[in-house]
């Protein structure tokens, strides 16, 4: 260690074009840093703390949600087009990477009786005929019948329809939220679309939570270098430090690149 400080006393500029090059080398692993947006992610992998959670999530196949809300401006969902859209809305999503395609349930996915042969059928009405005027009336007779209007996938009223799904573990749910926005934009019209659900909320969190540090760092870097300018009396030796703090954290950040650590987006 003394040798090390004797040869950077001896050669500062060595030391300033060596630290350099590494912070460069270091700087372009950053983009491959994984941020992670699942709170559980704050938690070490395996706590006794929440086995008891872990247990039964796998149990019951618990997963983040996706929602996609269905509200017609005007009527109710048992119309042919809002049918049609939510149909389309439910293929898309069970198409959407990083989404349990078995877990999607909506309108679209319940099971039906099947009039002309008086038995159960595995597919939805929607599926099984053209939906038009009468076949979506009979649909809503066949929904409030076996009790499918019970405020889950659709309201008493028929106001309003809902699609769920699951999100994978490990899924990027940043890339989820852009599908399932698209899909949304392109379906929107005379019903209205929401979204929500704890896997786009987390999805959010990380868009917020990067706009936050865009605003919040340069903001803190202008702090540290007055109030450093205030310690030393000269702006040199502040904005020194303020670069040795930098490269402290951009060689922190290119170690966990390298040893695919994920990085909780706060």
């Amino acid at each position: 260690m003394l040798r090390l400080i004797q040869f950077s006393v001896a050669h500062p500029r060595w030391v300033v074009i060596a630290t350099a090059v590494v912070a460069l080398m270091c700087a372009l692993q950053i983009p491959r840093i994984h941020l992670q947006l699942d709170g559980r992610s704050l938690v070490p992998a395996g706590d006794a703390a929440l086995a008891a959670s872990d247990g039964s999530s796998a149990t019951f196949g618990l997963e983040d949600t996706v929602v996609i809300g269905i509200l017609p401006r005007a009527g109710t969902v048992y119309r042919p087009s809002t049918l049609l859209r939510l149909t389309d809305l439910t293929d898309q999503l069970k198409a959407t990477p990083g989404v349990d395609p078995r877990s999607v349930v909506s309108l679209a996915e319940i099971p039906s009786l099947d009039f002309e042969r008086h038995e159960k059928n595995h597919q939805s009405m929607l599926r099984r005929m053209p939906v038009g005027p009468v076949n979506a009336q009979r649909f809503r007779a066949e929904v409030e019948r076996e009790g499918w209007a019970d405020g889950v996938v659709v309201n008493r009223s028929g106001t309003a329809a809902a699609i769920y799904a699951g999100v994978r573990r490990g899924a990027d749910r940043k890339r989820v939220l852009e599908r399932v926005r698209e899909a949304a934009a392109e379906a929107a019209g005379e019903d209205r679309i929401v979204l929500t659900g704890t896997a786009l909320a987390q999805a959010a969190l990380g868009d917020a939570a990067a706009l936050d540090l865009m605003r919040l760092i340069p903001a803190v870097m202008a702090v540290l270098i007055a109030v450093m300018w205030v310690f030393f009396r000269s702006f040199v030796p502040a904005l020194v430090s303020l670069a040795e703090i930098g490269v402290s954290i951009v060689c922190t950040a290119a170690i966990l690149a390298w040893t695919g650590q994920a990085v909780f987006v706060t």
